[in-house]
């Protein structure tokens, strides 16, 4: 499947980009690991215990990762985090 991603019309800088995007989708995913996760009335709300995890989530993008993906998969849930 990688190849057919990076294929010759391509811009040069492409790979790059798929790089960065599977990063953040990992660093997601590994602070999300660290949630507590609770839905009430349309807010999704994530509670990180370790601050510097907390910290990491608001600096990594990895809301607007979460956001997306509930977006792809149908769900208009507000997230927040503590």
């Amino acid at each position: 499947m990688e190849s057919m991603t990076c294929s010759k019309t391509a811009p040069v800088w492409w790979p790059e980009v798929l790089a960065g995007t599977r990063r953040r989708r990992m660093v997601t995913a590994m602070l999300l690991d660290h949630a507590v996760v609770q839905e009430r009335d349309g807010v999704l709300r994530l509670v990180f215990a370790r601050s510097d995890v907390a910290a990491a989530w608001e600096e990594s993008g990895a809301q607007a990762a979460l956001e997306d993906a509930l977006a792809h998969a149908g769900h208009d849930l507000t997230v927040t985090a503590a």
